[in-house]
Parts: C-alpha cells; sequence; structure tokens
C-alpha cells in the first residue's frame, strides 16, 4: 500500500456555541499532496492508487487514478454560487474517510474514501475576540 502524506502545519481552530457553551476544536491538517491506497470496486484484488487534487477554479476535487494517471472523477463542492474554494485535503485511512476545507464559505465536508459520495458538513466560524 501506497501513503504519502506531506504535512505543513497543522490549525486548531476553536469554536464556541453561546447556547450550548460547549467548545469544539477542530483539526485540520494542512497537506500539499495526499494519496491513498483503495480497492476498485469492479475488482477487488486489484488495488490503486487516488490522488485528491483541488481545483479551486471550479469548485471541485479531481480523483485521479495515480498508477494509470487518469481523472477517475470530479467531486463537485461549489455549495454557494460566489465559489467556495477548495483548498486542503486530507484523508483518514483508518475510518475511511477524507475531508476538504472550503476556504470561501467556511465549510469542512466529510466524504466517504471509497466512493466520494458526501457524508456531512460542517459550517465554520473563527471565534473573535
Amino acid at each position: 500500500m501506497f501513503f504519502l502524506l506531506l504535512l505543513n502545519m497543522i490549525i486548531i481552530v476553536e469554536i464556541s456555541r453561546e447556547k450550548m457553551k460547549r467548545k469544539i476544536i477542530l483539526l485540520v491538517a494542512i497537506a500539499t499532496g495526499i494519496f491513498s491506497s483503495c480497492s476498485d470496486d469492479n475488482d477487488t484484488d486489484q488495488e490503486f492508487t487516488k490522488a485528491y487534487v483541488t481545483l479551486q477554479g471550479s469548485d471541485k476535487i479531481a480523483v485521479i487514478d495515480v498508477d494509470r494517471a487518469k481523472l477517475i472523477a470530479e467531486v463537485d463542492v461549489n455549495f454557494i454560487n460566489t465559489g467556495d474554494r477548495p483548498h486542503y485535503v486530507v484523508i483518514d485511512e483508518i475510518h475511511r474517510n477524507w475531508y476538504v476545507t472550503l476556504i470561501s464559505s467556511g465549510y469542512v465536508c466529510k466524504f466517504d474514501l471509497d466512493t466520494d459520495e458526501l457524508l456531512d458538513s460542517i459550517f465554520m466560524v473563527a471565534n473573535r475576540r
């Protein structure tokens, strides 16, 4: 299995909700390149390596089969009409998810690593003092 993660930094964002009075700490890993080994749905014996590349200008994530140097999918993350601008991708191979930050709209989205389907999203607001 091939796995490469060039990690630049970790940002800790503290969010507090007024009514709930609880704080949420979000770790957002900032990576310059992310690759993950995945099994092909059509042939479970064959594995391939996927790369997730953010396409800020088109509000999409390109999913590339690195072994064949072929684009296999484009994941649309356009939630608002003014541009969401996907910026950072982090892969969680243990839980089989990947996450992307959308710098213009303030969302962090969670996707299934095998199907690339959107599982959840959360709007993040910085706590300004």
